[in-house]
């Protein structure tokens, strides 16, 4: 399993360093300077060659610099696009198919189906925005409810206690009511 394994750029701001020193998207990490020593570099083996590794490595550096070793390779750039446009697919359409699951699983027969739509800028939604989203229907479904019944039956809770304990008072005779 981990003999094929290797950490590809998926994209690299254009006027960024990155750029401007020759990274492409779909450039291979071949070596990355070590975080800690200067002047060290780790060769990234189909063993350690993964983003994970990458990322903790980054994560112990001491100096401000990490120098990435680059290997362009032939065809990369397409691929990544390619595969980033499947991924958005394939995201899109796991939304869409959660999206009519939660509408299947509620109750309501009158709520709409839960397809988002995509931001205007045509990417897919944020956390945010689905989270957003997802709380709208539910003040949706809140606004909905009739919780006439509830409150009646809770003051009538409330007050019916006391007053039936002053009734059966009066009615035994442990309670006088004086008027002055």
């Amino acid at each position: 399993m981990g003999s094929n394994k290797v950490v590809l750029l998926e994209a690299v701001a254009t006027g960024s360093e990155a750029f401007a020193a020759g990274a492409r998207p779909g450039d291979k990490v071949v070596a990355m300077s070590d975080p800690v020593r200067d002047a060290v570099m780790w060769t990234l083996s189909a063993n350690d060659a993964s983003l994970r590794f990458i990322k903790d490595a980054l994560r112990l550096r001491v100096s401000d610099d990490i120098t990435f070793v680059l290997e362009a390779i032939d065809g990369a750039e397409e691929a990544v696009a390619a595969q980033r446009e499947i991924d958005m697919q394939r995201a899109l359409a796991d939304l869409q198919r959660r999206g009519s699951e939660e509408v299947d699983n509620e109750e309501g027969a009158g709520i709409e189906t839960g397809a988002q739509s995509p931001p205007p800028w045509g990417g897919l939604p944020t956390v945010s925005q689905r989270r957003n989203e997802k709380r709208q229907k539910r003040l949706d479904e809140v606004e909905k409810r009739n919780d006439t019944q509830f409150f009646s039956a809770l003051i009538i809770g409330v007050l019916a206690t006391p007053v039936i304990i002053l009734a059966v008072a009066y009615t035994n005779g442990w309670l006088r009511i004086a008027i002055m």
